[in-house]
């Protein structure tokens, strides 16, 4: 273990485990990034639905595409799950290109 435990009341509290009350709603930092209108959960999984993979691609690759985007959805919820789905992605594209014909 690294130094002192760390307890909820030393974090914000948008990076605390959430209660079964606050579960569902947005993370505090999701108005942040907002042009003339407010945000909507709707309208955030709509224009994550409208990325999509070729039927194509294999299946354990669609697979973690899908988990990037689960993430990328339920950032909505837990503003740090935006960078986890990021990495996702990342890995995915270092993947498909290490798969590639030489």
């Amino acid at each position: 273990m690294y130094g002192s435990p760390v307890s909820d009341s030393t974090l914000r509290p948008a990076e605390c485990l959430r209660s079964p009350e606050t579960v569902m709603a947005p993370d505090i930092r999701t108005n942040m990034f907002v042009g003339q209108t407010t945000p909507s959960l709707a309208v955030h999984h709509a224009e994550i639905d409208a990325i999509r993979l070729s039927a194509a691609v294999p299946e354990p690759i669609a697979i973690q595409f899908e988990t990037a985007r689960n993430l990328y959805l339920y950032a909505w919820h837990v503003y740090r799950f935006y960078m986890v789905a990021e990495v996702q992605v990342r890995i995915l594209a270092n993947v498909t290109d290490d798969s590639g014909p030489s």
